[in-house]
């Protein structure tokens, strides 16, 4: 997990602290993350994550999504994601700080016969 803050989007001096959590975000892959600030944002960053690196039949980057915790518990999908196949990153733009998720947010539908 990755965050980028561009010029003007946090006053000079900015902490930023991003710490693994358990996630219970539904869907979740792997680790999420609290990220805080020790100022305010003042414009957008960027929050990204790595995909999985291997997909099975009918998964790949596009079947990933990101969700953050709002201050009522629910995890909701970001207003800006863009995902790159050929860094297999999924980066959410936002001017909100909290838990961050990786997801699987197209699962691939389960008809017909497969093995667990």
């Amino acid at each position: 997990m990755e965050i980028s803050v561009p010029p003007g989007s946090a006053p000079a001096g900015t902490v930023f602290t991003i710490t693994p959590i358990s996630s219970r975000a539904p869907g979740a892959l792997g680790t999420s993350f609290r990220i805080e600030s020790s100022l305010p944002l003042t414009g957008p960053v960027q929050v990204s994550f790595k995909g999985l690196g291997y997909y099975g039949s009918g998964l790949s980057t596009s079947s990933l999504g990101v969700r953050f915790q709002d201050s009522r518990g629910f995890w909701l999908p970001p207003d800006a994601i863009s995902r790159d196949t050929a860094t297999d990153t999924i980066t959410a733009t936002t001017s909100h700080l909290s838990d961050w998720s990786l997801v699987l947010d197209d699962p691939p539908d389960m008809e017909g016969s497969f093995t667990l």
